[in-house]
C-alpha cells in the first residue's frame, strides 16, 4: 500500500543556494578599480605632481605588477563566464594588424627592450579594459561611470581647496607661466581639462537616464573646473565633438560619416602640424588659434617631422622615441624642452615617429573604421548609450591634435576612448542577439523609461 501522506521534509526540493558574490559584482568592482588607479589616484600620482604623463611609468614595479595582474584576472573572468566570443569579436582584423605592426617595430627599435616592455604595458591596459568593460551591461557601465564622475569631481575640488600643488605655481620648474591654473590631482592642467570635457560629454549623453538637476549640478561643476584650468584645446573641441556626435548618429550613410571624420582630421592637422610646412596653413592657424607656436609645441613637431622623413617605415620603434636615455632622438635632435619632453603633444606624429607611416595608417584605420561600421549597423541609434560611446570615442580621437593619447598605456582619455570603441561593438552585438531571440519568441512590449534616483531603472 502506497504512502499518501505528506512528503518528508528531507525529500523536499530545496532552492539552490545563490553565490554571495557573482561575476557581475566582480566585473563592476574591477571597473571601479581601473578608474581608481587612473582617475582618482592618477598615473603619474598626485603625490609627486611630476609632468611625466606616461613616459617612465612602465618602470614602476607597482605598474609592472598591477596591469598584467588585472589582465590575467579579466581574461580568467571571460573564460569562466562563457562569454569568450563576446570579447573575441572586439579584436577585429584591423586592431590585430595594428598591434602586430607595433610588435614588428619593436624588433627594429632604437632600444628593443624598452619598446617591447612599453608595448606589453599598453596591451595589458587595452586587454583589461576590453574584457572588463566589454562584459558590463549598459546599466553596470552607467553606474561605474557615474561613480567615477562624482568621486573624481569631488576629489579635484578638494585638492584645489586644500592642496597647494593642485594649482600650477610660478615656482614650477616647467611652464611657470601656467601659475594660477587648476590641475586638481593631475600632473597638468591639460589632462585635468580634457577629463572635465569628457565627463561633460558623458553627462550630456545621460539624458533620460539621470535626473536633470543631478546632471546640471555635475555639468556646472565640470564647467567651473574647465574654465579655471585654462585648458584651451579640450574647451574648443567640446562643441565640435557634441555637434559631430549628433551628426554621425543622425546620418545614415557610413561613407559620409567616414569622409566627415577624415575631413576633420585633415583640416585640424593642417591647422596644427600643417602650419609648420605651409604658409597658407600658418595664416589660417593664426586666424583660428592666434598662437601659431601652439604654446611651444611647434618646436617638438619639427623634430618629429624631420625624424619621420628619415625613418618613414619602422620609425624609432613603438614608444621608443621619448625618454629612453642618451639614444633618444629627442635628446639628439631637439632643444631643451624637446629633450626633456615625455611625448610629442601630437598623437598622430608620435605614432608615425614611433611606428612609421604604415603604423599611423593602420592605427587610424583600426580606431576609425570599426566604430563607424558598428554605428551604422546599430538600429537603436537614439539610445543614450550610443551617444555616450560615440562622444567619448570622437573626443579621444580628436584630443590627439595637440596631445599624444593614442595607444598611451593608462592615460585617462585613452581608456575612455577604448570604452567608446568597445561599447559600440558590444551594443551592435547585443542588438544582433536580441533580434535572433525575437525570431523564436513573441515580442514583448518594452515598458516606457521612467526616472528614478539617480539612474533610470530601465537602463540596460
Amino acid at each position: 500500500m502506497s504512502d499518501t501522506g505528506p512528503e518528508p521534509p528531507i525529500a523536499r526540493k530545496l532552492p539552490s543556494p545563490q553565490p554571495a558574490v557573482t561575476w557581475e559584482t566582480v566585473i563592476v568592482f574591477l571597473g571601479i578599480v581601473i578608474f581608481f588607479f587612473i582617475f582618482i589616484n592618477p598615473n603619474p600620482t598626485s603625490v609627486t605632481w611630476k609632468s611625466d604623463t606616461g613616459g617612465h611609468n612602465e618602470g614602476q614595479l607597482f605598474n609592472q605588477v598591477l596591469w598584467p595582474f588585472l589582465m590575467f584576472v579579466s581574461l580568467g573572468i571571460v573564460a569562466v563566464s562563457g562569454k569568450l566570443h563576446q570579447i573575441a569579436i572586439q579584436f577585429g582584423v584591423l586592431l590585430l594588424a595594428c598591434l602586430g605592426w607595433f610588435l614588428v617595430t619593436t624588433v627594429f627599435a632604437i632600444d628593443p627592450g624598452i619598446s617591447f616592455r612599453r608595448l606589453i604595458f599598453m596591451v595589458s591596459v587595452m586587454v583589461t579594459c576590453i574584457c572588463i568593460f566589454g562584459l558590463m551591461t549598459d546599466r553596470q557601465l552607467l553606474i561605474v561611470l557615474l561613480t567615477l564622475i562624482v568621486f573624481e569631481t569631488l576629489l579635484k575640488f578638494f585638492f584645489v581647496a586644500f592642496v597647494a600643488q593642485a594649482i600650477h605655481r610660478a615656482s614650477d620648474l616647467v611652464e611657470p607661466g601656467l601659475a594660477g591654473l587648476w590641475r586638481g590631482q593631475y600632473a597638468h592642467k591639460n589632462i585635468a581639462g580634457a577629463i572635465a570635457v569628457a565627463e561633460i560629454v558623458i553627462l550630456l549623453g545621460m539624458r533620460n537616464i539621470l535626473h536633470l538637476h543631478y546632471r546640471l549640478l555635475l555639468i556646472g561643476l565640470e564647467l567651473v573646473f574647465l574654465i579655471f584650468s585654462g585648458a584651451k584645446t579640450p574647451t574648443a573641441l567640446m562643441l565640435l565633438v557634441l555637434v559631430l556626435t549628433d551628426f554621425l548618429i543622425r546620418n545614415k550613410s557610413p561613407w559620409l560619416n567616414l569622409m566627415t571624420i577624415l575631413g576633420v582630421l585633415i583640416v585640424m592637422n593642417m591647422i596644427t602640424v600643417g602650419s609648420i610646412l605651409n604658409e597658407t596653413a600658418a595664416l589660417v592657424a593664426q586666424k583660428v588659434v592666434g598662437d601659431v607656436s601652439f604654446t611651444g609645441r611647434v618646436e617638438i613637431w619639427k623634430v618629429l617631422i624631420s625624424y619621420i622623413g628619415d625613418h618613414p617605415v619602422f620609425g624609432s620603434g613603438f614608444q621608443s622615441f621619448w625618454q629612453i636615455g642618451p639614444e633618444s632622438p629627442a635628446k639628439r635632435m631637439g632643444g631643451t624642452w624637446t629633450a626633456n619632453a615625455f611625448y610629442g603633444h601630437q598623437g598622430f606624429l608620435d605614432i608615425a615617429a614611433g611606428t612609421g607611416l604604415p603604423g599611423l595608417f593602420i592605427a587610424l584605420a583600426a580606431l576609425i573604421v570599426p566604430p563607424l561600421w558598428n554605428l551604422n549597423a546599430i538600429r537603436d541609434k537614439a539610445s543614450p548609450m550610443v551617444r555616450i560611446f560615440v562622444g567619448i570615442w570622437i573626443f579621444g580621437l580628436f584630443e590627439n591634435f595637440t596631445e599624444s593619447l593614442m595607444f598611451a598605456k593608462a592615460d585617462p582619455i585613452w581608456v575612455l576612448t577604448i570604452i567608446g570603441f568597445v561599447g559600440l561593438r558590444k551594443f551592435r552585438y547585443e542588438e544582433f542577439l536580441k533580434s535572433h531571440r525575437q525570431l523564436s519568441t513573441p515580442a514583448v512590449a518594452r515598458p516606457p523609461m521612467r526616472t528614478m534616483s539617480p539612474l533610470n531603472q530601465n537602463a540596460h
